[in-house]
């Protein structure tokens, strides 16, 4: 485990490098039997309330608050908004035989 100030300190000696690191790195174009991998995945992300939108916190203001986990059907929280994550990167084709798992 490590403390917070030596994450701190970590996290700081690592950005000085981050510039060095990208400027000596230069991809290379794939071959033709490269696969390109693309990966999409959105996620409602709950949001602070001082992050809302005007016309979100007023109306999560207004809002009963209730002890419920799950909303009525076609009920909105106004809470969440969509992040989305987007992945690239190239793979080599496996073959794959019927008995492989």
């Amino acid at each position: 485990m490590v403390g917070k100030r030596q994450a701190g300190e970590l996290v700081r000696a690592a950005a000085v490098d981050i510039d060095a690191f990208c400027s000596s790195r230069t991809p290379e174009p794939a071959g033709p039997s490269t696969l390109l991998v693309l990966s999409f995945d959105g996620k409602g992300i709950a949001m602070r309330p001082g992050h809302l939108r005007e016309a979100t916190a007023k109306a999560a203001e207004h809002a009963k608050h209730t002890l419920r986990i799950r909303l009525a059907a076609g009920e909105k929280a106004g809470c969440k908004r969509m992040a989305t994550l987007a992945v690239v990167h190239d793979a080599e084709p496996a073959v794959r035989r019927p008995h492989d798992t």
